[in-house]
């Protein structure tokens, strides 16, 4: 009896989980990433009060998917976002409570991030079997880091993600073939991220100015060193978003906001070049 009434609070507490995340975090961005893509959010939100520079807005802009998403400031180092949406990205998506967390993880991305995979997820995915795959992954990163098993948990990851959208990122025309997924990769995926998460971590004061500058600076150089233009980092972030969520993640709505951000005459894609 009480195995059965262990499992059951174990099932409760998934259940419990599962409900969370889809009303609390899944849906609100599903709603505003539609809204975005039939047009309800085709703007680019601008803060009149912003005194940034051309280069300092040539830089925000690294960040500019993840701000239309969330609807906030693209020209400003504040995102405009209320205090209480600010906590509940930082804290409920980000697991960000202080200002060591932000600065650890602001580090991660620049220093690491899903790039830090791609190379060994890539050679996984073009062994012949599952056995082979596995044993790919295990040994690439076998002593690499000292988080191993948080590792192979997110190169694992990364790899049956990516088999689930191979179609959905050809389809929609991010990649043709093999050869484009090695040249895009998925830097994007870990600029865009640096870059509005620093601006977050500003807004709820875990990081000074001068340092979310510096990030916001350091992401759009990594952006710098891989790409030549704006439309092949959209990719690359598309590319990083579906290895991170796999389907059912609304990719087609975020590429639909990478699409209106290569348009939009508002828009600092268009007003700057990416170098």
């Amino acid at each position: 009896m009480s195995e059965f009434i262990e499992k059951y609070f174990i099932y409760y507490a998934i259940g419990m989980m599962a409900i969370y995340v889809i009303f609390w975090r899944i849906i609100p961005f599903v709603r505003r990433a539609r809204q975005a893509s039939r047009g309800l959010l085709s703007r680019i939100y601008l803060n009149q009060q912003a005194n940034v520079t051309p280069e300092q807005y040539q830089r925000l802009a690294t960040g500019a998917i993840y701000s239309e998403q969330q609807a906030a400031y693209i020209n400003s180092l504040t995102t405009g976002l209320s205090s209480d949406r600010v906590q509940e990205i930082l804290a409920g998506w980000w697991h960000l409570h202080n200002a060591q967390q932000a600065k650890d993880k602001l580090d991660y991305l620049l220093h690491k991030g899903f790039r830090f995979y791609f190379d060994k997820v890539m050679e996984a995915y073009d062994a012949p079997s599952p056995e082979q795959q596995e044993q790919i992954i295990i040994k690439g990163f076998d002593r690499v880091d000292a988080k191993y098993a948080e590792d192979t948990q997110k190169a694992y990851s990364q790899l049956s993600n990516l088999k689930e959208t191979w179609e959905e990122l050809v389809v929609n025309d991010i990649i043709k073939n093999r050869t484009d997924l090695d040249h895009y990769r998925n830097v994007g995926w870990d600029c865009g991220r640096l870059s509005f998460v620093s601006r977050l971590c500003y807004d709820a004061q875990y990081i000074t100015e001068a340092e979310a500058w510096e990030y916001i600076n350091q992401a759009h150089q990594l952006a710098v060193d891989h790409f030549d233009s704006w439309q092949d980092y959209a990719k690359s972030y598309v590319i990083g978003r579906a290895m991170w969520g796999g389907t059912n993640n609304a990719n087609e709505d975020v590429i639909a906001i990478a699409e209106y951000l290569l348009r939009e005459p508002n828009s600092p894609w268009v007003q700057f070049s990416l170098k």
